[in-house]
């Protein structure tokens, strides 16, 4: 695919985890950004006990852009060495007008 063909999107795949507990979330998202792709970003939600992976990534449509995110959470969390999630609590895309930036997003850092 050619880059002047298709969208930008902002991708959030929301992985729910076994646990609650703030620091087990921290190390495992530090764990997971450490294997994401450049220009991703990993969060933590302790409301849901999620760890929230945020791609930008180029695709013809929303159903292709969810695809290709799952399929890099798939393959971030096996190099990071976690365990599949208990449930994916979103995916959620997002059409944004211009290339999403590394500014855009902010990568987990340990507290």
């Amino acid at each position: 695919m050619e880059k002047e063909d298709g969208m930008e999107f902002r991708i959030t795949v929301g992985l729910g985890q076994d646990t609650v507990d703030p620091t087990t979330l921290e190390d495992r998202a530090a764990a997971l950004q450490r294997c994401v792709p450049s220009g991703a970003a990993v969060l933590v939600d302790v409301v849901k006990a999620a760890i929230q992976l945020v791609l930008p990534l180029h695709a013809d449509d929303a159903l292709e852009v969810a695809r290709q995110a799952v399929h890099i959470t798939e393959q971030s969390i096996h190099d990071a060495g976690l365990n599949r999630p208990t449930s994916i609590v979103v995916v959620e895309a997002e059409a944004v007008a211009s290339p999403v930036s590394e500014e855009d997003l902010r990568p987990h850092q340990p507290k």
